[in-house]
């Protein structure tokens, strides 16, 4: 089951097919509200990683507002 879900059109190639099998609701390509992405700039994700080996802060394609997608938030017990 798919839900929830945003997806960013990249302007490029064709759109994903989903399987006969997946069932789908309440994502972006079920014709639900547009996302509003915090930011779409890739950059923001290619830091190098710091010395503990975690990831670089990042908005990167996180949802801003009410539409599908996922809401990032650091988690206080991830170090």
């Amino acid at each position: 089951m798919l839900n929830a879900n945003a997806a960013a059109d990249s302007g490029e190639g064709r759109d994903a097919v989903l399987a006969d099998s997946a069932r789908s609701e309440g994502n972006t390509w079920d014709g639900g509200a547009a996302p509003v992405f915090t930011t779409t700039d890739p950059s923001t994700a290619e830091a190098a990683r710091a010395a503990d080996a975690t990831l670089p802060r990042t908005a990167f394609l996180t949802s801003s507002g009410t539409a599908p997608g996922a809401r990032m938030a650091p988690r206080e017990d991830a170090r």
